[in-house]
C-alpha cells in the first residue's frame, strides 16, 4: 500500500454548459478533478465545513479542480483560482459541484471520505 495520495491521479468529467465566446475553441467543455483527498485535504475540509457552506465549497473546488477548459470572453484559458470560482455563473459551478459531489460520494463509498 502506498504511503502517498497519487496527486496525478486524475478524472475528466464532461459538463454540460454552453460556450458563448464567438467561435469557442471547445466544442465540449470538461474539468479534470484530483480523484483522492490527502489526510491534510480532510482535515483542511473538515475545518472549512465549520466556517460555513462557502468555506467548504471554495474548499472543495479547489482542491478537486485540477484543470479546466474553461475560457474568458476573448476565448483564453481562465485559470482556476479563488476570483474565479467567485466569478462563475450558476450553471456553470452547478455543473462543476455536481461532478465533485458525484466523486465525493464515490469516495464515501470506498471510506476515502466521511459521511458528512
Amino acid at each position: 500500500m502506498p504511503h502517498l495520495v497519487d496527486r496525478n491521479a486524475i478524472r475528466q468529467v464532461d459538463i454540460d454548459v454552453p460556450c458563448d465566446v464567438p467561435n469557442c475553441p471547445y466544442p465540449v467543455h470538461w474539468v479534470k478533478l484530483r480523484e483522492h483527498y490527502s489526510y491534510m485535504d480532510k482535515m483542511g475540509l473538515a475545518d472549512a465545513a465549520s466556517q460555513g457552506v462557502e468555506t467548504m465549497a471554495r474548499y472543495r473546488f479547489l482542491k478537486r479542480l485540477k484543470e479546466w477548459n474553461l475560457v474568458d470572453a476573448r476565448g483564453k484559458l481562465l485559470p482556476i483560482t479563488q476570483a474565479t470560482l467567485s466569478d462563475l455563473d450558476e450553471d456553470t459551478a452547478s455543473a462543476i459541484w455536481k461532478a465533485i459531489d458525484e466523486l465525493d460520494d464515490a469516495g464515501r463509498a470506498e471510506a476515502d471520505l466521511p459521511n458528512a
